[in-house]
């Protein structure tokens, strides 16, 4: 590996290997320098791990390659890096570190059967509609695993849509990165004018693209559904209902009190009849 220092002061570099992974948007990252290599960075052995450089100059820094026996077949991905530690604030007390960083990829295929998988986890959809019931927005959450040995890069396609399949929305193909084996990537999608009709419902098909010694794998589909409640007719409806049990209470309490006004007046017509009906006998 061929390190050039383009500045006019020497440079410190610690170098050091170690593993690929993917970030959570699917971009290429390696791990951070305290953190251990278990995979191809831990197969590569330095002649120098730190190093100065002078001004203007370039070094060449030699590395061997073990292939433990046993190896798990299909593709290992990760870097060389050399890394500088620089303090903004020399000789005080509160000094920031800064590690600036750069290196090489490494790609390594071990023979044997290799498998192109890619699976769809963790698929998550929910609503909210608001009081607006024809302008609701679906949010739409999944994961894009490698499950095979192979780097696997493809293309997914989220379709949108409400009850009786109003408001569809098809988002078409989007690309997402090359993925290493055992990484993955998280989506995230907001989907708004999917009308509140009870039911909302999304489903992604992920296609791998097609590799070279490896079949790729066939495409697979999720989908899932979530209750997509029309908050403004329900609450419309809510009040409605209130006002009615109110009306009747009311309507009930006035019934009693007729009643009750009917049973007193009657008292005093019948005791005057009796008072008559005892005149006449007498």
């Amino acid at each position: 590996m061929s390190v050039q220092n383009y500045g006019n002061v020497s440079l410190n570099l610690r170098v050091y290997a170690t593993d690929g992974i993917n970030n959570p948007d699917g971009s290429f990252a390696l791990l951070s320098g305290d953190t251990k290599p278990t995979d191809v960075g831990s197969w590569i052995a330095l002649a120098q791990e730190n190093v100065t450089i002078p001004a203007g100059k370039q070094l060449l820094i030699p590395y061997t390659i073990t292939i433990p026996a046993g190896a798990d077949p299909g593709d290992h991905v990760g870097g060389i890096v050399a890394s500088n530690e620089l303090p903004t604030k020399p000789g005080k007390v509160n000094t920031l570190l800064v590690f600036r960083r750069t290196g090489v990829r490494l790609y390594l295929r071990v023979r044997g059967q290799l498998r192109s998988n890619l699976s769809t986890e963790a698929f998550r959809v929910s609503y909210d509609g608001g009081l607006n019931t024809a302008n609701g927005k679906v949010r739409v959450r999944f994961r894009i695993v490698n499950l095979g040995n192979v780097r696997q890069a493809g293309t997914y396609r989220l379709t949108v849509k409400g009850a009786f399949g109003t408001g569809k929305h098809d988002l078409g193909e989007e690309v997402f990165p090359e993925l290493l084996p055992g990484q993955s990537i998280e989506v995230a999608k907001d989907v708004r004018g999917v009308p509140a009709l009870f039911v909302a419902k999304a489903s992604v098909t992920v296609t791998p693209k097609a590799g070279g010694d490896e079949a790729a794998s066939q495409p697979t589909r999720r989908s899932a559904q979530t209750f997509a409640p029309p908050l403004l007719p329900l609450l419309i409806v809510a009040v409605l209902l209130a006002f009615l049990v109110v009306w009747r209470i009311v309507r009930r309490y006035r019934n009693l009190d007729d009643s009750d006004g009917n049973v007193i007046d009657g008292n005093p017509g019948g005791d005057s009849g009796s008072n008559e009906q005892e005149s006449v006998l007498a």
